[in-house]
């Protein structure tokens, strides 16, 4: 063979590393073009789901509007009220434990107090399953407390 023939002499192994180099930095770039396709895709998905979190209400877990704020209601049975959050918390596992002597402790020290069925109240604020009111009549006129929504009607 001659010189010049493709297949012979060193030009021929430089255009084979050549042609392997240019393979390479081709297969890099559809590398790269692929994971940036991922990434924008990865990034759309993720607006797009925010988009949907953010337009779905979720919903609100207050009293029905028969236990709204400013209106009045009535004791439906003779109940214990909790004056603040920790006995209100308290008032809670006391009444699941049926601990008497503990409920009775609770009243004694002031943090609760009772309100007789029947007992005219209006209603401050209101969570989840519980109302705080005010007594409008009786001994306890004018007390504020928190008590189950299952005790008013």
């Amino acid at each position: 063979m001659a010189d010049g023939e493709p297949g012979t002499g060193p030009e021929n192994s430089d255009e084979v590393t050549l042609e392997d180099e240019l393979e390479e930095i081709f297969e890099l770039r559809q590398q790269r073009r692929k994971t940036i396709k991922a990434v924008v895709f990865g990034i759309i998905g993720v607006a797009t789901f925010a988009m949907l979190v953010r337009s779905v209400s979720l919903p609100r877990f207050r009293t029905s509007d028969a236990f709204a704020v400013g209106k009045q209601a009535t004791i439906s049975m003779a109940s214990i009220l909790a004056m603040d959050n920790d006995a209100l918390s308290d008032l809670n596992d006391l009444q699941a434990a049926d601990d008497q002597v503990g409920l009775n402790m609770l009243l004694q020290s002031g943090r609760a107090f009772m309100l007789n069925e029947g007992t005219d109240i209006l209603i401050e604020d209101s969570r989840f399953n519980t109302v705080m009111v005010r007594a409008l009549e009786g001994p306890n006129s004018g007390k504020t407390g928190w008590v189950q929504t299952g005790r008013i009607r």
